[in-house]
C-alpha cells in the first residue's frame, strides 16, 4: 500500500497539484523516499516478489532524483569577468542567539549580505559594528511582515525601490549595475486553521495550524507578480531571500523556468535550509532560500553556512559576471 501509494502521488503531481492539501504535501517529498530503506531489506528477506519491484523502483527513482546532487560539478570560470560573493539568511523572528550573527557576517566576509526578519534596531539603523566592512548598508520593513529585512554592500547601492515581498536595489560592482532583489515571500498559511486545535502545547498547535491552515494562494500571487517584474528588468539580476517554496512544487518548476538556481548550479548535496534546530545540527529537508541569477550570470561555487540561531540556514554563493 505504501508503495502504491506513494507512486500514486508522484504520478499525480500535475493533476493535483491545485488542491490544498496536495500542495502541502509536496513541500515534504524526500521524506517519502525513507521507508523504502526500512521495507525494502524486509522485503527482500520475505520474498515479497512484486513488493519488491514497485520498492525496487522508488530506490532508483529517489538515486537518480538526489544522487545527482552530490556528482562532482565542473564548472568553468568566466575569463576577465567580475567576481561577487552573495549571502542570504532568514535570521528568524524567534531567534534567541542573534548576537552571533554579526561575528559570523564578518567572519563570511560576503561582498553582500541579505538578511531577513532582522531585529528593529538592525533595521532601522543597520548594524553599526559592521560599518567600516559593509558601508553601504539599508534596512526596510516589508508590507507583508512585521518584521524588517537588511542590505549589507561593500559596493553602492542606488535606485531603491519596496514592494509587499521584496526590497529591490541597484548594486554599482566596477562599472556594472546589478538588479539585486532581496525577497521574504508569505508564509503559505492561513491566518485562522480550517479546523482549530484547543491545545495550550506552543509546537503542537503551530504544527497543526501550518497542516490544516496551509494556503499558497497568496505566496503563489506573490511570486507571479515577481516574476513579471524580473522580466521586465533591463539590468542582470540577482533574487535572493526566502521563498517559502520547496523545490519539488509547481512554483518552483515556474521559477526555474526563468532563472537559474544557484545552488543546483553549483552546490553540492540536497541543499535543505528548513527546518532546523540547536540540538540536531544537521541541514533542513526543505530548500526556502534561494539564490536565483539571470543568464549573463554564473554561479562557480554555493554552499550552506552554520546554524546560528534561526530555524533557516544561511546560503552563500560565488558569482561571476
Amino acid at each position: 500500500m505504501y508503495a502504491i501509494t506513494f507512486i500514486g502521488f508522484l504520478a499525480s503531481r500535475t493533476l493535483l497539484s491545485g488542491y490544498w492539501w496536495f500542495a502541502l504535501l509536496t513541500n515534504f517529498t524526500p521524506l517519502y523516499f525513507a521507508p523504502v530503506v526500512l521495507l525494502l531489506p524486509i522485503m527482500i528477506y520475505w520474498r515479497a516478489r512484486l513488493v519488491n519491484v514497485l520498492l525496487l523502483a522508488l530506490l532508483v527513482y529517489a538515486l537518480i532524483l538526489f544522487g545527482r546532487h552530490y556528482l562532482p560539478r565542473q564548472i568553468s570560470p568566466v575569463s576577465n569577468g567580475t567576481t561577487l560573493s552573495l549571502t542570504t539568511f532568514n535570521m528568524s523572528d524567534r531567534n534567541a542567539q542573534t548576537e552571533v550573527v554579526a561575528p559570523w557576517i564578518e567572519q563570511q566576509n560576503s561582498d553582500i549580505i541579505l538578511l531577513q526578519e532582522t531585529p528593529p534596531p538592525w533595521t532601522n539603523e543597520g548594524i553599526a559594528e559592521l560599518r567600516d566592512l559593509y558601508p553601504y548598508q539599508m534596512g526596510y520593513i516589508l508590507a507583508n511582515d512585521t518584521n524588517g529585512a537588511v542590505i549589507l554592500s561593500k559596493f553602492p547601492l542606488r535606485a531603491a525601490s519596496e514592494n509587499d515581498s521584496y526590497f529591490r536595489v541597484a548594486a554599482v560592482i566596477g562599472a556594472q549595475p546589478i538588479a539585486l532583489y532581496n525577497v521574504s515571500l508569505t508564509t503559505p498559511v492561513k491566518g485562522q486553521s480550517r479546523q482549530p486545535i484547543y491545545l495550550r502545547n506552543r509546537w503542537i498547535t503551530s504544527i497543526w495550524d501550518m497542516a490544516w491552515g496551509y494556503d499558497d494562494t497568496l505566496r503563489n500571487q506573490e511570486l507571479e507578480a515577481l516574476i513579471q517584474k524580473v522580466e521586465a528588468e533591463p539590468l542582470p539580476v540577482i533574487v535572493a531571500g526566502d521563498f517559502n517554496m520547496s523545490d519539488f512544487t509547481p512554483s518552483y518548476d515556474l521559477w526555474a523556468s526563468r532563472l537559474n538556481d544557484t545552488f543546483r548550479e553549483a552546490g553540492t548535496g540536497f541543499g535543505g535550509t528548513w527546518p532546523v534546530f540547536k540540538r540536531v545540527p544537521s541541514p533542513g529537508f526543505v530548500r526556502l532560500d534561494y539564490i536565483w541569477h539571470s543568464d549573463t550570470i554564473t554561479a562557480t561555487h554555493a554552499e550552506l553556512g552554520p546554524y546560528l540561531g534561526s530555524d533557516h540556514l544561511p546560503l552563500s554563493s560565488v558569482l561571476q559576471f
